[in-house]
């Protein structure tokens, strides 16, 4: 018997659906949820907005099991005679921690007593959906090095996020219940508090929040196993500048309050708040993800050139090539034709070396642009005896 196995039109439509429905949007803090990540380049790439990450259905549905999950089993555990969960506060948001301004920030999934092996003790809850092998091996690893030490050589992220709920509120235990896909297999893992971790990871928080600058490469290799499938691949191995990141975020210029900045009397206090230093002031998140029309590149997001002149007042920072060692400026206006080319950040995403090789090649990336007009071409005589190609259609 030969099995059908062409696609289904109508789950592909729902899988679509799933997509469409689903908004994309930066996170405005740093979540202490992601700083056990192996890479700090990576977790800094995220707060700095270098990139919306676009997800796959298959990964969407993987959220929504995980969703699900959690909100079955609080009703299972609330269920159960002396156990009281706590999921957060009156007006139904969750539980909140932070610190240096705002700037870092994490949402616990709940509070619980009454546990069968520590009744008396609060731990911070924390629940996880995973797939069948990472289910297992969190399993194996608790008979292998026993419940306290697993989560740790288990899982480094989820690790991290229980150490700092811990340290933010005081309290001396996590109790991590973790569910197969679907639900239908449950363990569970208690893991105790450990300054040492704690200090640990809010100081990698601390120096992700300075740096001006993207943290070192984890690896050289872009085959590496952590490098291989990472959403920043293109920009962090790739020697590209990540498209539509025109914004405060990767502006030079602005920087964040890890202070808290002092207001007029019977005015609200603000924080995870950034300063803009060219413009002079505090700029809004609205204002932030907007950018403006002065915006100049953090260096290191222009990763196909090296440096060589810094000028805060105008601003623009002027750069040399690597590879073909050709000198550009990037600064609030365009000057395609100068020398040195002069560009806005808005033009300047869109470029890589290879392109920046001439001036011919610049123009056949922007005639691509589905709102690129061309008005004038002039041509010098060395053009018109030697042509540059010029094949690409120009939409008008």
């Amino acid at each position: 018997m030969k099995l059908d196995l062409e696609k289904d039109p109508t789950l592909d439509a729902v899988d679509r659906l799933i997509v469409q429905k689903h908004k994309s949007e930066q996170r405005n803090y740093l979540g202490a949820s992601g700083l056990g990540q192996d890479c700090e380049r990576k977790i800094w790439y995220q707060w700095r907005w270098i990139a919306t990450v676009l997800f796959d259905a298959l990964t969407l549905r993987r959220f929504a099991d995980g969703h699900y999950s959690e909100s079955i089993f609080s009703q299972w555990l609330r269920a159960i005679p002396g156990v009281k969960l706590e999921t957060g506060y009156q007006d139904g948001s969750q539980y909140e921690v932070k610190d240096f301004n705002g700037h870092l920030k994490g949402h616990l999934d709940g509070v619980v007593t009454g546990l069968h092996k520590a009744p008396k003790t609060m731990h911070v809850w924390e629940h996880k959906c995973v797939n069948q092998a990472k289910y297992n091996k969190l399993n194996k690893l608790k008979k292998d090095h026993g419940e306290k030490s697993a989560l740790e050589i288990w899982d480094s992220t989820y690790f991290a996020q229980q150490i700092l709920y811990m340290g933010y509120t005081n309290l001396k235990r996590s109790y991590m219940t973790v569910a197969a896909a679907g639900s239908r297999e449950l363990t569970s893992c208690r893991t105790d508090f450990d300054s040492k971790a704690f200090n640990f990871y809010r100081n990698r928080a601390e120096n992700i929040l300075k740096s001006e600058e993207a943290p070192p490469k984890i690896s050289k290799k872009p085959d590496y196993y952590i490098c291989r499938w990472c959403e920043y691949k293109t920009h962090c191995h790739e020697n590209s500048i990540a498209r539509g990141s025109v914004h405060c975020r990767t502006c030079a210029f602005s920087t964040p309050d890890l202070q808290e900045k002092k207001v007029q009397p019977n005015q609200p206090k603000r924080t995870g708040t950034w300063t803009c230093e060219f413009h002079k002031k505090t700029i809004s998140q609205k204002k932030q993800r907007e950018g403006c029309s002065d915006h100049i590149y953090i260096p290191s997001l222009v990763p196909f050139a090296t440096v060589i002149d810094l000028n805060k007042d105008k601003p623009s920072i002027t750069y040399v090539t690597n590879e073909s060692k050709k000198v550009f400026i990037n600064s609030n206006y365009n000057s395609w034709d100068s020398d040195p080319p002069v560009f806005a950040s808005k033009d300047l995403q869109h470029l890589d070396e290879k392109l920046m090789s001439s001036e011919g090649s610049v123009l056949q990336a922007f005639a691509k642009f589905e709102t690129a007009k061309i008005k004038r071409i002039e041509k010098s005589k060395k053009e018109v005896d030697d042509p540059i190609p010029f094949d690409d259609p120009i939409p008008f």
